[in-house]
């Protein structure tokens, strides 16, 4: 089908779901990916949607072309979006090169074009600052509180893990959901979880600790949290960028299994997780918020 045309785009219905899903499609012209592998020449060119000349954001495609947003994609984005908001895609974006940037790290790479849609989905960012209820789940067995007063910007991974296996993205308590938990750090370090994962760091001091749940040694590993209050006061002070503070925060997915309990979270909604094997913690949102 054809979408509206204030954002020209073409679109098409899944079949067979129960649920409506739409699907942006792009119409390329020339020989397909398929013959391109087994050796024949193919221009891979675009007729529809048509080309923006620059002016639709962009961003590295799955053939390592810098090619546009498609418009029903970017539409999406702008539905997280309230018009007026001084906190757009763009904001973040150009606060978190900065705030990097004053950290001493060389950002050449971050800028540039389509680097930021590489890293984050902002189709699927979620807004949290005018939320003043405190709202409870449960996630991958364990408890979660949503985190009033933040943005959070959704990180490019679906589709990255266990061979295109999104179960541990769920959020109804069906098999596979991995819990949720918050890291806190300087920003600086958020472009190396971002396209390398995590790493555990030099603090260990619940190493030789002993799991409240298990019994067994803690151990070295990456350290989290599901309480946002903790994760928060390990990202420093804070970023000041075109007159507000911002502070960052970590929002991952955790294996449940993986974890180490230094305290019940049951009692201590500020205790401390910590996992050993940092495959077993997967970034999920970049949340921010500002101080003043």
């Amino acid at each position: 089908m054809c979408a509206p045309a204030d954002y020209q785009q073409c679109t098409a219905l899944k079949k067979g779901e129960d649920k409506r899903h739409i699907w942006a499609i792009r119409r390329l012209e020339g020989r397909s990916r398929r013959l391109e592998i087994l050796g024949w020449r193919s221009s891979r060119t675009q007729t529809h949607p048509p080309d923006s000349g620059g002016s639709a954001p962009q961003m590295v495609d799955e053939g390592g072309v810098l090619a546009d947003i498609h418009p029903y994609d970017v539409y999406l984005m702008g539905r997280q979006q309230t018009q007026g908001d001084w906190l757009t895609n763009d904001f973040f974006f150009r606060c978190f090169i900065s705030a990097c940037k004053q950290l001493g790290q060389d950002t050449t790479a971050y800028e540039q074009p389509g680097k930021m849609y590489e890293w984050f989905d902002c189709r699927a960012n979620v807004d949290w600052r005018q939320q003043t209820d405190t709202i409870k789940h449960t996630r991958g067995g364990l408890p979660y509180t949503e985190p009033n007063g933040f943005y959070g910007f959704a990180v490019n991974v679906l589709g990255k893990y266990d061979n295109g296996d999104n179960r541990w993205m769920k959020a109804d308590g069906s098999p596979g959901e991995w819990a949720i938990a918050y890291h806190g750090t300087q920003v600086s370090g958020f472009p190396q979880i971002l396209q390398k994962g995590f790493i555990a760091g030099s603090g260990q001091a619940c190493a030789g600790s002993k799991c409240v749940k298990t019994g067994k040694t803690i151990g070295v590993g990456v350290y989290c949290t599901p309480g946002l209050y903790t994760a928060s006061r390990y990202g420093g002070w804070g970023h000041t960028f075109e007159g507000h503070q911002i502070v960052f925060v970590m929002q991952c997915r955790v294996r449940p299994s993986a974890i180490k309990h230094v305290s019940d979270c049951a009692t201590d909604p500020e205790a401390y997780w910590v996992v050993n094997n940092p495959k077993d913690i997967r970034p999920y949102r970049v949340l921010i918020t500002k101080m003043n």
